[in-house]
C-alpha cells in the first residue's frame, strides 16, 4: 500500500526544536500548564454514552446523462473540490425526501 504525502506536509526534523523537556514532563506538570493555560480547553469530557457512528455507505452506479448536463457538472465550480462526483452527490440529495 503506497501513501501520498505533500511535501510540504513533511516535518523536517533539523528543524523541530530539542523536544526532551516535553518529554520528561509528568502528567502533573501538564495538567498545571493546561490548567494556567486560558486557551486550553476541558478535557474532563464524559465519553461513556459515545457511539461509533459509522459513515454511510456508497453504491457504485451507472447513469446515462444528457451530454450537456454532464459537462454542467465537469465545469470548474460547480461541484467540489473532487471533480463531478461530489456535485451529483449534493445535487440528489438536495432533491430526495428528508429523512431518506
Amino acid at each position: 500500500m503506497t501513501t501520498n504525502v505533500k511535501q510540504s506536509h513533511v516535518i523536517n526534523r533539523a528543524k523541530i526544536k530539542d523536544d526532551s523537556r516535553l518529554d520528561a514532563m509528568t502528567d502533573a506538570d501538564i495538567a498545571q500548564a493546561m490548567a494556567s493555560d486560558p486557551d486550553a480547553p476541558a478535557l474532563d469530557l464524559d465519553w461513556s454514552k459515545a457511539r461509533l457512528v459509522p459513515p454511510l455507505g456508497k453504491d457504485i452506479v451507472t447513469l446515462r446523462l444528457d451530454s450537456d448536463v454532464l459537462e454542467w457538472f465537469r465545469r470548474p465550480g460547480q461541484g467540489l473540490p473532487d471533480p463531478h462526483q461530489p456535485s451529483f452527490t449534493h445535487v440528489l440529495r438536495s432533491e430526495a425526501p428528508a429523512g431518506r
